[in-house]
C-alpha cells in the first residue's frame, strides 16, 4: 500500500537526509554557532535511535531550518518549489487524514 510505504518506510530517510542537508546549509549561510550545534544534536539524537518512525518529527523540532529556508528562498523560483512541496505535502497528508489511513 502507498501510504504506508511512504509514511513508515520513505520519510524517515527523506527527513533524516533533509535534516542533514539543512545542517549543512546553517553552516554555508553562516548562522549562530549555538543554532548550528543546536541542529546537529537534535539530528543526531534523531537518526541515533533504531527506531525511525520518528525522525521526521524530530527534525521538524530543529527550529533553524525554518531560519535556513527563508535564507535559501530568497530566490522566487527557490520559493515556488518550497511552496509546491510544502503544498503537495499538505494536500497528500490531508488526504490520508480524511480517509482514515492516518493512525499507524
Amino acid at each position: 500500500m502507498l501510504p504506508d510505504s511512504f509514511t513508515i518506510g520513505y520519510a524517515q530517510v527523506i527527513f533524516a537526509v533533509f535534516g542533514y542537508l539543512m545542517i549543512g546549509a546553517a553552516y554555508k549561510f553562516k548562522l549562530r554557532p549555538s543554532y548550528q550545534v543546536y541542529m546537529l544534536l537534535t539530528w543526531m539524537l534523531a537518526v541515533s535511535t533504531g527506531f525511525w518512525i520518528s525522525v521526521p518529527r524530530y527534525v521538524l523540532t530543529m527550529f533553524p531550518l525554518f531560519l535556513v529556508l527563508g535564507l535559501i528562498s530568497t530566490k522566487k523560483p527557490v520559493s515556488l518549489a518550497i511552496v509546491a512541496i510544502s503544498c503537495a505535502g499538505l494536500f497528500f497528508f490531508t488526504w490520508l487524514f480524511a480517509t482514515g489511513v492516518w493512525a499507524f
